[in-house]
C-alpha cells in the first residue's frame, strides 16, 4: 500500500471516475485508459482482470476513499484539457509501431498545431 498519495493525472482521475461509474462503453478511444488504469492498480486504487475483450476493472476501498478526497473545484480546474484543440492521442491507436519517425512526425504535427491556437 502507498505510504502516502501520489497526486493523479487528470486521465488518471477521469479512469478512477469511470472505473468507479461501472467502466461504461464508449468513454475512451483507444488503450490510454488501460494504460492509466495500470498505474491506479499498481497504486491499490483498482484491481485489473483479464485481458483484451475481457479486461475489466474494479475500484478498491483505497480507490473509493481517494474518489471522495479528490475536490470538485480541482477536478474543474482539469476540464480545460478535455476543450483543448490539440488532440494528442490523436492516431496512436492505429499505429502497428512505434518508431523514431513517427514519433518525429507526431512532435512536427503537434507544434505545427500548437502554433495554430
Amino acid at each position: 500500500m502507498p505510504q502516502h498519495h501520489k497526486p493523479l493525472s487528470v486521465l488518471q482521475s477521469e479512469v478512477l471516475k469511470w472505473i468507479n461509474d461501472g467502466c461504461p462503453g464508449g468513454v475512451f478511444e483507444g488503450y490510454s485508459h488501460r494504460i492509466a488504469a495500470r498505474a491506479l492498480a499498481d497504486d491499490r486504487y483498482i484491481t485489473i482482470t483479464g485481458k483484451g475483450p475481457t479486461w475489466t476493472a474494479k475500484i478498491t476501498q483505497l480507490g473509493v476513499e481517494l474518489l471522495k478526497g479528490i475536490d470538485d473545484s480541482d477536478s474543474n480546474n482539469h476540464t480545460r484539457f478535455k476543450d483543448s484543440p490539440l488532440r494528442l492521442n490523436k492516431g496512436l491507436g492505429q499505429l502497428e509501431v512505434w518508431t523514431v519517425s513517427e514519433i518525429q512526425e507526431r512532435a512536427a504535427r503537434l507544434a505545427e498545431d500548437a502554433l495554430k491556437i
